[in-house]
């Protein structure tokens, strides 16, 4: 199981004390500010199926939305394991705000990486979740099959049974590897030897409703009438996996059998509806200024950027967003750290500071680039899509390296 290089512990405590005094997020909540449903969290770094090499630290950073002061603790996991849990992450009570934490790819192949937020009764986000692929140190992969999902080889029939010549025994063989999790005679375990697709039924014609990591242990729930395919634990929820591609452990004798769902068919073709046109953007965030401090970066000192956005527009935001902020080497084209800050929803003529904090560690005295985007990722429709974005340039002073 890949191991926590360092918590964002640090950097949230440094980055929310810094946000409350500079009036960076919405107004703390209070009893006048009612906030109804479970929180947002909004995984904003890695991007989904991203390539990393072995052996780099990934920066994981999310934004939490539809908060308030009851956030009890926001959990990160690598592959169904917690590697850091951020305690009363939300002092000030704000409506949103933003959180960072670190996992060194120490193994190659597919790793699920997911970050839910809590409240102190115990209702929690949806999983904000990506898929990343960490190389081997040759530039490949553990196993395509860990992309992918590998799935069974094929259908079962309407009455679900297998149609293959070789079943999954209900307990584990001599030589399978050790369960990460020791089993006990009353708790049914799976351990996937491979990647592997979750499904909605018992067979390849359901849909994949998401994937497990190879080595990910699971609760096994029910079995097919064929003892081909398990339903399992599935975040919140359930889902079924291909017995062979599966080791099993603790005491199965007992397991419920299930059909499963209906065989999905064929639904009539919809009836087409004429396309309506969206209404009209009136928003528009700029960027007004950017200051950074120190400017040049010291390799390996943290330096403050304070952007100052402005939506200019004639409408307010429909939703919040984010800044992002990415350092780049400028000789190789290579980004070398970033950073992220939440932008929340924001009234015409309204003016936000987004404060963040910065580390570049690598390539001194060459030349760097600074990339500043708000909403990089489009999810704010705007007047004017092309004035997100500005750069820096400088050249990266030795300092302490």
């Amino acid at each position: 199981m890949p191991k926590v290089v360092f918590s964002g512990r640090l950097w949230f405590a440094l980055w929310i004390p810094l946000l409350a005094a500079c009036n960076l997020i919405a107004e703390p909540t209070t009893a006048e500010t009612r906030i109804e449903g479970a929180p947002v969290v909004t995984l904003l770094a890695p991007l989904p199926n991203a390539s990393i090499r072995e052996g780099v630290t990934i920066n994981i950073q999310a934004a939490v939305t539809n908060a308030g002061a009851d956030i009890d603790r926001v959990e990160v996991a690598v592959d169904g394991a917690i590697i850091d849990t951020l305690a009363a992450p939300n002092r000030d009570g704000t409506l949103a705000f933003g959180l960072s934490s670190a996992w060194q790819a120490t193994t190659s192949g597919t790793h699920t990486i997911a970050v839910t937020a809590f409240r102190a009764d115990g209702s929690s986000s949806e999983p904000a979740v990506a898929n990343v692929n960490v190389l081997a140190g040759d530039g490949s992969s553990n196993s395509a099959s860990a992309a992918a999902g590998d799935d069974a080889p094929n259908i079962p029939d309407e009455n679900n049974n297998a149609q293959s010549d070789t079943t999954q025994p209900d307990t584990p063989q001599d030589d399978a590897p050790p369960s990460p999790v020791p089993p006990t005679p009353s708790r049914p375990l799976a351990t996937f030897n491979v990647g592997v697709n979750v499904r909605a039924g018992p067979g390849t014609i359901y849909d994949a409703i998401g994937s497990f990591a190879p080595d990910v242990t699971s609760d096994v729930l029910a079995v097919n009438p064929g003892r081909t395919w398990y339903k399992v634990r599935y975040f919140n929820g359930e889902g079924w996996v291909f017995g062979e591609l599966l080791t099993l452990s603790g005491d199965t004798s007992n397991l419920p059998v299930e059909i499963g769902p209906p065989v999905p068919t064929n639904p009539p073709p919809p009836t087409a509806i004429p396309p309506t046109d969206p209404p009209p953007a009136t928003a528009n965030l700029v960027i007004l200024s950017v200051e950074i401090n120190p400017l040049p970066l010291r390799c390996n000192e943290a330096a403050q950027i304070n952007v100052t956005i402005q939506n200019d527009g004639s409408g307010p935001t429909p939703t919040d967003g984010a800044v992002f902020v990415e350092d780049v080497h400028v000789a190789s084209g290579n980004p070398q750290q970033s950073t992220v800050g939440p932008v929340p929803v924001m009234q015409p003529g309204e003016t936000f500071v987004a404060q963040m904090f910065l580390t570049v560690s690598t390539f001194f005295a060459e030349e760097h680039q600074i990339i500043i985007t708000v909403d990089s990722n489009g999810q704010i429709p705007e007047v004017n899509e092309g004035d997100n974005q500005t750069t820096r340039t400088y050249i990266l002073d030795r300092a302490g390296c």
